[in-house]
């Protein structure tokens, strides 16, 4: 594997860091934080990084997207994290698009990936819950099947960019115990579903997420993303994805530390 950038890879970082730069100043993010505005980030921006193709930068070509790999959806992060933008970035480029292009159906990336690389539809993972610890299993969020349909109910607490997603990738329990693997299954559910209450949370830090309620959705057998209690692995990749990219921001606002120290 090749650790040196090639020209096109450059660019692409060039192109997205004098962005940011220009647009996106730190100041914005503390104004959003201190005054616990909604939607906590700015549209116009997000409809900019659409037309420039940044939010589609592993979508497919045939699906609206670039086409390109996750090393430039890395460079793209480490550009916003040297601002600390604070568009929904990660929930929707990262976690959205890497749950559809690992678990989804043909019909799933259709409906969704060309909306998402157009700056029109915003996801958001609803995976943790009021444990004392964290570990990417424990859950207890559950589902059960009726008929043709799923029903879920539970509570889903620090969901990235949640109070303003139009789509929840909704980890439920279809069988087994809390901390178990296997037993597992992921949902597609719109925000406007019958039985789905969001609240708004603040989070020191200034990043945007949301306690999601569950109570009763009913969801048809197409929202189903992956396979029917075997959904941890499909799980775990979307967690590494996202852990990588957190990582790539967090490079970008270290570096940016260091140059302001410098």
């Amino acid at each position: 594997m090749k650790l040196i950038l090639d020209d096109e890879q450059k660019l692409l970082f060039e192109t997205a860091l004098n962005f940011v730069r220009d647009k996106a100043p730190v100041e914005r993010l503390r104004t959003y934080r201190d005054n616990r505005d909604l939607p906590g980030y700015d549209p116009e921006m997000w409809r900019q990084l659409a037309e420039l193709g940044f939010i589609g930068l592993n979508i497919p070509e045939n699906l609206g997207g670039s086409g390109l790999g996750f090393r430039e959806l890395g460079l793209l992060l480490e550009a916003a994290g040297s601002r600390l933008l604070p568009e929904p970035l990660l929930s929707t480029a990262v976690i959205g698009v890497q749950a559809l292009l690992l678990g989804g159906t043909d019909a799933q990336r259709a409906a969704l990936l060309p909306q998402i690389a157009a700056g029109k539809q915003l996801t958001a993972l609803a995976h943790q819950e009021k444990y004392t610890r964290y570990e990417r299993h424990l859950g207890d969020t559950q589902v059960r099947r009726d008929g043709d349909d799923f029903v879920i109910d539970g509570t889903k607490t620090h969901v990235i960019d949640g109070h303003v997603a139009d789509t929840f990738i909704v980890v439920a329990r279809s069988s087994g115990k809390p901390g178990q693997a296997k037993g597992l299954s992921l949902f597609l559910v719109p925000r406007q579903t019958a039985g789905v209450g969001i609240v708004r949370l603040h989070q020191l830090d200034g990043r945007n997420t949301a306690q999601v309620e569950l109570r009763n959705v009913r969801v048809g057998a197409a929202a189903l993303l992956g396979n029917w209690d075997g959904g941890a692995k499909l799980l775990d990749a979307i967690l590494d994805r996202a852990t990588i990219a957190l990582a790539a921001e967090m490079l970008g606002a270290t570096q940016a530390a260091f140059d302001l120290t410098l």
